[in-house]
């Protein structure tokens, strides 16, 4: 296909939907880079604190918050974890983010990380967190390359 029909699928396209010409080369391109930056964000802020105590703590409730649709079981899960700073012997509980799927037992043992400074400032540590990240960052990286080929293609 030459490069002319190629622009002329493009207007055409463009003019069907009403669209200007460079919204869907942009949104492929802005899209993927909040994918790619919310997955970062998620896997720096559920890894330990770099200068953080890493402690055992255990579920001592969990929340079941249910989810929009009508009728429908999905919903999320909130544990609530408690952990012992142990310079202090003090007690402090964490409400992990909520997530998805099978639902946290009372008792279950999940790593916190704190900052001597500020115990009640924790982070409850996951591993599925990484994985979780990685469903943001790899699909942008893939939308993005895409979105940068037509926005090329669009400019040239």
């Amino acid at each position: 296909m030459s490069s002319q029909a190629d622009e002329g699928a493009w207007s055409e396209t463009a003019e069907n939907t009403g669209a200007p010409r460079w919204t869907t080369p942009v949104i492929l391109v802005v899209v993927p880079v909040a994918m790619i930056v919310g997955g970062i964000w998620i896997h720096l802020t559920s890894r330990p604190f770099a200068d953080g105590v890493t402690v055992t703590g255990v579920v001592v409730d969990v929340t079941f918050s249910p989810g929009d649709s009508p009728g429908n079981d999905d919903g999320t899960w909130s544990p609530v974890v408690e952990y012992t700073d142990p310079s202090s012997g003090v007690s402090y509980q964490q409400v992990r983010r909520a997530s998805t799927g099978d639902r946290p037992d009372i008792g279950d043992q999940w790593e916190v990380s704190f900052r001597p400074d500020n115990p009640e400032d924790a982070r409850v540590i996951s591993s599925r967190d990484p994985w979780f990240a990685a469903v943001f960052v790899v699909p942008g990286l893939l939308i993005g390359v895409i979105g940068l080929v037509c926005l090329a293609r669009f400019l040239l």
